[in-house]
């Protein structure tokens, strides 16, 4: 065991620090937050004579964008639901931050909000830092009164972000390796190794095949219009960029991205498994149903859904039971509707929707897994297929002339 310093806010909203043995930094924590408190600070001691274990540093206070905001959000939700004023949270917290660009975000916002700005206005004004749904979700839980929940499954989203970005990048390594280095040597070939197999082939007086034909003129037109061909590419990309930040253009992309093939599939259970979540953690902290569906409106940053939660707060304000609404918008499962059919008349919506949420992402994450291992040996297969034809192609005509020697 190891003695932890801490800093932390009692249940009469006094600062109070002191320090605490323990195994980890996560048994620390939750031993603190049983006891009452919301600690706001907490590291080893001596932690500068040693180096810290991997799990302390996942925790401490990174310099990176994410983890800036991942910390911050979590600090913020525990002094607030200690009871702590939203102006005193902030001061406390930049107390906390080293020097940092993100601690001068914090200071500007913190003058933002004490000159009478809103607090999600204040943090619009940093969009590098944080994003439309994160200042969404602030101002509804501003105006609902309810920010301290609000910034709670802001901390579980963020963390659910990071864990399914980490799971995807560590498994598309090997693939996106083999398609960079596939890709160079394709165009070694095609640009300066295949030119010098002209010559041989031209010093013959026979036929090339079809493969080699189709080859050669590929390669003609990848090196006379190599300029033009990178600056249509960058003039598409361009045209993409500018469309997906308009808003019919965001509807649109959002609706293709739910259509495709397998993406689709895994985006709906996605976007499912976050609104039953979050639904589920609020109602089940007392917030009214309505207020509930108006906060978590933005949390899947999919306009298609943000559509259908407004369409479902503007039925469930008019009588209509939640379930019926659901299935009147046609983007949520039916086994789905049928539970939060069962949590309405037995009083345990909220429960019924954390199992759901904990079902769906399940079932996410065994998609993503049977998705991923299946895109990196078609890649593999794909990309061995064009390198073989290249060879194929560069090689049959040496061959063919040797038949004729």
């Amino acid at each position: 065991m190891e003695e932890y310093k801490y800093k932390a806010i009692n249940k009469e909203g006094a600062t109070i620090t002191g320090s605490i043995m323990g195994d980890s930094y996560t048994k620390v924590l939750r031993e603190l937050e049983s006891a009452g408190l919301q600690p706001f600070y907490l590291r080893k001691a001596n932690s500068q004579e040693r180096r810290e274990s991997k799990e302390q540093r996942t925790h401490s206070f990174s310099s990176s964008k994410h983890g800036s905001v991942l910390l911050f959000t979590k600090q913020l939700a525990n002094l607030l639901k200690a009871g702590i004023q939203l102006d005193e949270a902030l001061d406390i917290i930049l107390n906390i931050f080293k020097e940092s660009p993100f601690k001068n975000v914090i200071r500007r916002v913190t003058e933002s909000l004490k000159g009478g700005r809103s607090f999600a206005s204040s943090l619009a004004d940093y969009p590098e830092y944080f994003n439309n749904t994160y200042v969404t979700m602030i101002k509804a839980g501003e105006e609902s009164g309810y920010l301290s929940l609000v910034c709670r499954q802001l901390v579980d989203d963020i963390e659910e972000n990071h864990r399914l970005r980490s799971h995807i990048i560590t498994s598309m390594i090997y693939p996106i390796i083999l398609i960079v280095f596939s890709l160079l040597a394709v165009l070694i070939v095609l640009v300066y190794i295949l030119p010098k197999f002209i010559y041989i082939y031209d010093s013959y007086d026979q036929s090339l095949p079809l493969p080699s034909i189709i080859l050669l003129r590929f390669s003609s037109f990848i090196t006379e219009n190599g300029v033009s061909i990178l600056l249509f590419f960058f003039l598409i990309i361009s045209i993409f960029w500018f469309y997906s930040r308009t808003e019919k253009g965001k509807s649109n992309l959002d609706q293709l991205l739910l259509r495709l093939p397998g993406i689709g599939n895994l985006l709906y259970k996605l976007y499912v498994s976050r609104i039953t979540r979050a639904l589920g953690v609020l109602l089940n902290n007392g917030v009214p149903l309505l207020k509930s569906l108006k906060i978590v409106r933005d949390i899947t940053g999919n306009t298609i859904y943000s559509q259908a939660m407004d369409e479902l707060a503007l039925q469930v304000e008019r009588g209509s039971p939640l379930s019926q609404a659901m299935s009147s918008t046609g983007v949520f499962p039916d086994i789905s509707i049928y539970l939060i059919g069962v949590g309405e008349r037995t009083g345990e919506l909220g429960n019924l929707m954390t199992e759901i949420a904990r079902d769906l992402t399940q079932e996410y994450m065994e998609s993503l897994d049977r998705f991923l291992k299946f895109f990196e040996p078609s890649i593999l297969i794909l990309m061995g297929g064009i390198i073989a034809f290249l060879v194929f192609a560069m090689v049959l005509p040496v061959m063919r002339i040797n038949t004729i020697m």
